[in-house]
Formats: structure tokens, sequence, C-alpha cells
């Protein structure tokens, strides 16, 4: 994500505070955890602090690491009964019984996998 820091927008505000404005579907808490993990460059540099200052005319960019897990999800043919779909949603009536992503004991069989599959 690359956000361009308008001059006159800022005056000297914390990144993570930026961060989460510019961004509502993270916390503030998770914005600073972005920082100190370097996964947010401020000007093209690393800057691992939450409280460092932005300044109008600031480049930022954010990447986002995908969650533990994510890149290991191999699709299967679990039988999905779609609603809708059109190509920026889908609506599933799920079954009753199916987990909906992995989690602790549940690696395999999710809708997360049905889905994987079914968008190959």
């Amino acid at each position: 994500l690359k956000f361009a820091v308008e001059k006159g927008q800022v005056q000297a505000q914390r990144l993570d505070q930026y961060l989460a404005s510019a961004m509502p579907f993270l916390s503030r808490s998770a914005c600073s955890r972005l920082i100190k993990e370097a996964c947010v460059c401020v000007n093209a540099s690393p800057l691992v602090k939450p409280a460092g200052k932005l300044r109008g005319g600031d480049s930022v960019v954010v990447s986002i690491p995908a969650a533990p897990g994510c890149a290991d999800i191999i699709g299967e043919d679990i039988p999905l009964h779609v609603l809708f779909e059109d190509e920026s949603l889908v609506v599933v009536s799920k079954q009753a019984a199916l987990t909906v992503h992995p989690c602790k004991g549940v690696t395999s069989g999710t809708l997360v996998h049905a889905l994987a599959y079914h968008f190959q």
C-alpha cells in the first residue's frame, strides 16, 4: 500500500496514528506492530519507531505480510453452494459442519480450502 502525505495534511504526526487513520481496517496497535517489524518505509527507508514523525511530502509504503499459514493453503474439492458470484464478490451458503478457516487442530477441509479450489 502506498500513501503520499500531502503538504499541510499533517504537522509532525506520529507514523502509527497516520497509518491507523489511513488504513481503518487495522488498529493502531496492528500498525505499530507492522512498523516495528520493518514493514513500513518512509521515503524509501524503513522506519521502525511507531512514534516517528511524518511531514507533508513524505511517501509511505506499507507491506502487509500474509497471515501465518495462508501461503500453505491448498485448494480442496469440497462442494460449495454458491448463491451469487461476480468479479469481486462470492456469496455461499456454508454447510453447518464446515469449519470456516484453519485453526489449531483443523488444517484442512475448511471453507477457505474450498474457496481456494473454487478460484484456482
